[in-house]
């Protein structure tokens, strides 16, 4: 009788094997991202075979669009704990590094970062698959972090190059991108980092501190209007914000991870959706919780980009108004210098934006500073 059972367990083990992989597979010929990610999600909660954790992998590396949150926690599903060593020491090495980064022991942190990514490059002769590539992006970005860090700027900057705009954390790559050109003095790289920021696949509303930089950046190189001009749109961002006017839905498109999430709960015009495999009450249902998380991370988020934008607006103030509060350069590098040095860059007052040219945008305009001014920062 119990061998009976047993054989019986097995054979509806195979059967839901082998309907999972069908239907899944199924959802991603009808690139039904919102399907995908219920499918998944529902069997991230029970025990599965290593084969079916392996295929939603796949499968998520070749549809995103299903969630970078859904991306990054699949690599955390129980079942790789017994099946996928491999998985599971390379994250428990990230884990390490990140307490490392924590104890603030950053030059440490960056050689077990630096180790992994070797790791993931020693794998394949052809590349990174793209059931991995999200992962690694996020490995070169932790590499960025431990060198900013460790004020190893010059190392940072490259870094944080390496990284394209398909990140799922690209905006936050050109946030930290702008900040250590600002510290390394490198105010065509900080611009160009806030044009990026501000590209039509963003938010047309900037984080408070990028204002900053670029305030201060233009102030530094006395380009007093621009940094006006700077001054005037940060302050319509506050009154918009202020007003209301500015919702969760315009919060979100701040980077890939959120507008990802947000991009899911919109109809997709001539594309087809099965039903027949996640019925339309599971759609909505999962609609709502998505709708409802995004509105409760921007209200969290709300009243601390008010008060950040109020005292990046009083800085800001104040830089533009005192000649001597930030000091002055007279000089960035030309375009003809950076070409030589083999700098890919586009202008930084482009308005038309590709994704791959995300990161590669450089202020190539002139210091208006006198040339033989006393107070040039050093």
């Amino acid at each position: 009788m119990k061998k009976i059972i047993l054989i019986l367990s097995l054979a509806w083990a195979q059967i839901a094997t082998a309907t999972f992989q069908s239907q899944l597979l199924q959802l991603e010929k009808a690139q039904d991202d919102l399907g995908i990610r219920i499918l998944l999600r529902e069997y991230f909660k029970r025990p599965i075979q290593y084969k079916e954790w392996r295929l939603g992998r796949t499968v998520l590396g070749r549809r995103p669009g299903a969630g970078f949150d859904l991306v990054m926690a699949w690599d955390r599903h129980p079942t790789i704990k017994k099946y996928d060593t491999r998985t599971v020491k390379t994250i428990q090495a990230m884990e390490k590094a990140d307490q490392l980064m924590l104890s603030k022991k950053f030059d440490e942190a960056f050689k077990v970062y630096q180790t992994v990514a070797k790791y993931f490059r020693s794998q394949s002769k052809s590349g990174i698959k793209k059931s991995n590539i999200q992962f690694y992006y996020s490995v070169l970005h932790s590499m960025g972090r431990a060198l900013y860090g460790a004020n190893r700027l010059p190392e940072a900057l490259e870094v944080y190059g390496w990284i394209p705009g398909s990140y799922y954390q690209i905006q936050q790559v050109l946030f930290e991108k702008m900040w250590a050109s600002f510290r390394a003095k490198r105010y065509d790289i900080a611009l160009g980092a806030v044009a990026s920021q501000r590209s039509a696949f963003f938010s047309d509303y900037l984080e408070p501190e990028t204002y900053l930089v670029q305030i201060y950046s233009l102030k530094r190189l006395c380009r007093t209007e621009q940094a006006q001009a700077a001054l005037n749109s940060l302050k319509k961002f506050y009154k918009t914000l202020r007003s209301g006017q500015f919702t969760y839905r315009d919060w979100v498109r701040r980077d890939l991870y959120w507008s990802s999430l947000q991009i899911l709960t919109e109809p997709v015009a001539g594309r087809a959706v099965r039903l027949d495999i996640v019925s339309e009450d599971r759609r909505n249902a999962e609609i709502k919780k998505i709708t409802e998380r995004l509105k409760k991370q921007y209200d969290m988020n709300r009243p601390n980009l008010m008060e950040s934008l109020r005292l990046v607006i009083g800085y800001s103030t104040l830089a533009i108004k005192n000649e001597k509060m930030i000091g002055q350069v007279n000089n960035v590098e030309d375009p003809e210098t950076l070409r030589e040095k083999g700098i890919e860059w586009w202008p930084a007052e482009d308005t038309e934006e590709w994704l791959d040219e995300i990161g590669s945008h450089i202020f190539v305009g002139q210091s208006l500073c006198t040339p033989n001014t006393d107070t040039e920062t050093k």
